[in-house]
């Protein structure tokens, strides 16, 4: 009975700029079958924690945009 290893989602930034999730078993694996690819990564994260902090900054965001409507609102209404 063989084992199989987990595989974890990467999210990858390539010198050349490709963007694009990857799944491999671990960090070390994943850049040498990006390097056997033939992508050079500048960047690599989970997939999950990057996930994670796109949906705070666009939270963030919302927030900000709202707090900016509220306040236009209110210079309007006192002006």
């Amino acid at each position: 009975m063989t084992m199989q290893a987990e595989l974890t989602e990467f999210y990858v930034v390539t010198k050349c700029g490709r963007t694009f999730s990857w799944s491999d078993t671990d960090y070390t694996s994943l850049i040498r079958s990006l390097h056997y690819a033939g992508y050079t990564p500048v960047f690599i994260q989970p997939l999950s924690e990057y996930e994670a902090e796109v949906m705070v900054r666009e939270e963030q965001e919302r927030l900000m945009d709202e707090f900016r409507r509220q306040f236009d609102e209110d210079v309007r209404k006192s002006a």
